[in-house]
């Protein structure tokens, strides 16, 4: 059986030449019978010392900029 993996990226946030938050995301139409046009984000993280900076909210922005593609 070959399994079908989307080709969402995982995406990270840099300030300062540091890796400051990430986002792993994926998409659906291979998995549980789920339509094609479903996404969901599986894990975020922020840095602690970066949290309240918007680094959450620009990597999901940008997530679904791409999904939305």
């Amino acid at each position: 059986m070959t399994e079908k993996k989307s080709h969402l990226p995982s995406l990270v946030a840099e300030m300062e030449d540091k890796v400051v938050g990430f986002i792993l995301g994926d998409a659906s139409g291979w998995e549980y019978g789920v339509p094609q046009n479903i996404g969901w984000i599986d894990t975020i993280g922020v840095d602690p010392s970066y949290q309240k900076k918007a680094v959450a909210r620009i990597v999901i922005e940008e997530m679904l900029n791409y999904i939305k593609k």
